[in-house]
C-alpha cells in the first residue's frame, strides 16, 4: 500500500503519512472540483482522505507523475525530489 508523498523544492516538504484524515471540510468538494491534480502538493498534505493519497492506489502515483512533470523544468538553482514509500497498511 502507498502511504507517503515525500516533495521537496528548496525547503518544502510534504509527507502525507499520519492518520487517515482530511483537515479541511471543504476537502471533499474541493477534490471533487479536480483540486487534487491542480493543487497536488497542498491537497496531498491536506485533504489526504479525499485524495486517497494515504491508500495509495492509482491515484497517488498520477499525483506523484503529476508533481514531478509540473517541475521538471524549473530553474537549475532548485531541488526537486518526489519519494514514494510503501509501508504497512493501515485502516483510514
Amino acid at each position: 500500500m502507498l502511504r507517503l508523498l515525500l516533495f521537496t523544492t528548496t525547503s518544502l516538504v510534504v509527507t502525507a503519512y499520519a492518520g487517515c484524515e482530511d483537515a479541511d471540510p471543504k476537502c471533499s468538494e474541493w477534490a471533487t472540483a479536480g483540486e487534487c491534480s491542480s493543487n497536488a502538493v497542498w491537497m496531498m498534505a491536506n485533504c489526504r482522505k479525499s485524495c486517497h493519497s494515504c491508500q495509495g492506489g492509482d491515484t497517488a502515483w498520477k499525483l506523484r507523475t503529476h508533481i514531478q512533470s509540473t517541475y521538471k523544468n524549473v530553474t537549475d538553482n532548485i531541488t526537486r525530489q518526489v519519494r514514494v514509500e510503501s509501508v504497512p497498511n493501515q485502516q483510514c
